[in-house]
């Protein structure tokens, strides 16, 4: 199975839900916009931190 779980603000509560028992997570950033591209990536790490995530290869 295959989820796209987009990055707006208000989906970002659910993807916790959407990774767990995944086998890895497809992560992926607009690189055009610079201003995002730090908060994807506090965003991103917040996720991989959850315990139940650990282990999953991103």
């Amino acid at each position: 199975q295959v989820w796209d779980i987009g990055g707006q603000p208000r989906f970002r509560s659910m993807w916790e839900r959407y990774c767990r028992g995944v086998n890895a997570v497809v992560y992926m950033v607009d690189a055009a916009d610079l201003e995002k591209v730090e908060a994807s990536k506090n965003e991103l790490h917040s996720l991989i931190d959850k315990p139940q995530l650990h282990g999953i290869p991103v």
